[in-house]
């Protein structure tokens, strides 16, 4: 099948939930497109990619990241710190307060991307992360 016909391809129905030995439990979630699960206090959703089940690659790079939590608190704590010398004192208090949301996990070329909600924002403010392989790209926010 060429890669234009595999891309328009429906694919394979998601199984409506999967059990990792490492992961855990996660169910799929039509709203995120994801198999969404709780691993050591952290919401994580695993990208559909036309497959019944998350591919051995994306398996592979969630476990890797989610089994080194301190990793991703560093650089929220980081991007947080980073931002603070640039902000009024009014989102001082609000970047104080952000927490990871889903850390939404996916492939792009072969290489584990992350997009992660970060909770914790202002009304006018929706907050985000985003990583490629084990390199983070930056916090920002969607008004």
């Amino acid at each position: 099948m060429s890669s234009l016909a595999k891309f328009f391809s429906k694919g394979e129905d998601p199984l409506p939930s999967i059990d990792d030995p490492q992961l855990g439990h996660m169910a799929w979630s039509k709203d995120d497109e994801a198999w969404v699960g709780t691993h050591g206090g952290m919401q994580f959703g695993l990208a559909y990619e036309r497959e019944a089940a998350p591919t051995p690659g994306l398996l592979a790079y969630a476990r890797e990241v989610l089994a080194d939590p301190n990793w991703l608190a560093n650089t929220l704590e980081e991007e947080k710190k980073s931002w603070a010398p640039k902000v009024p004192p009014s989102v001082k208090t609000e970047l104080a307060a952000l927490r990871f949301g889903l850390v939404y996990f996916s492939m792009h070329k072969d290489h584990g991307y992350i997009f992660a909600t970060v909770d914790g924002g202002g009304d006018n403010r929706s907050w985000r992360i985003e990583y490629h392989g084990r390199k983070c790209d930056g916090l920002g926010f969607d008004t």
